[in-house]
């Protein structure tokens, strides 16, 4: 816990342009930013504790893109990098000297990406029955759990680079107030890791029948 904590003051440049037709859109964005008691998550051997700095600078670019090429079909990508220098001096950053100004800040993903693909087959073409089938993944690239200057760097700990993938399919009727999904998470049982280094949990399935209770009315009638 940290009850000093006080809140971030952030001053923003954001720019960004995008295409768009009925079946492709693409996005490009920048941003920079100033930001004042910037919040971030100190990290010991022993214990970790969110704290203020004085100042931070932050550069990244996001980029998004999204295809249509057949009907029902959906196929979208999105990723973001973003480079987040500390800007204190001294005991801001928990030492007494400078090592730490212009430094990456520790225990946040540099880059990472999600992409999706998405099908919804119509109805008519299967006798009224609805099925939507997906695949999504992301992917998070390798950063350091502790500040980059401290210790040697290729014996430093280190949350790996991660690329997860999940799927499942949705069918539901026309009529019935009934929908089932099948999810498979983690698909190809990859080793995942949380922002601490903590081991995630692997493959798992989960299965759901959702019903549905539309304009539901109780008629009492006089004399029945």
């Amino acid at each position: 816990p940290n009850a000093g904590l006080v809140p971030e003051v952030s001053h923003n440049i954001n720019a960004g342009i995008m295409y768009q037709k009925t079946a492709i859109r693409i996005e490009l964005n920048g941003f920079y930013r100033k930001t004042f008691n910037t919040i971030y998550l100190r990290t010991s051997r022993f214990f970790a504790q969110y704290q203020n700095l004085l100042e931070a600078e932050i550069k990244g670019v996001e980029a998004d893109f999204m295809l249509t090429p057949v009907k029902g079909l959906t196929i979208s990508l999105n990723a973001t990098y973003q480079d987040i220098i500390n800007k204190s001096k001294g005991d801001k950053s928990g030492t007494i000297d400078d090592r730490y100004y212009n430094a990456r800040l520790p225990n946040i993903p540099i880059y990472y990406t999600n992409q999706e693909l998405r099908y919804k087959l119509p109805g008519s073409l299967t006798n009224m029955v609805n099925l939507e089938l997906w695949w999504n993944a992301y992917y998070t690239g390798a950063f350091f759990l502790s500040w980059e200057q401290d210790g040697i760097r290729n014996k430093k700990a280190q949350v790996p680079a991660q690329f997860i993938q999940n799927t499942g399919i949705t069918i539901s009727k026309e009529g019935l107030p009934l929908t089932f999904s099948f999810e498979v998470f983690n698909l190809t049982n990859t080793m995942a890791h949380d922002n601490f280094n903590v081991q995630k949990p692997g493959r798992a399935f989960s299965a759901r029948l959702r019903f549905y209770i539309d304009n539901l009315k109780l008629n009492n009638k006089s004399g029945d």
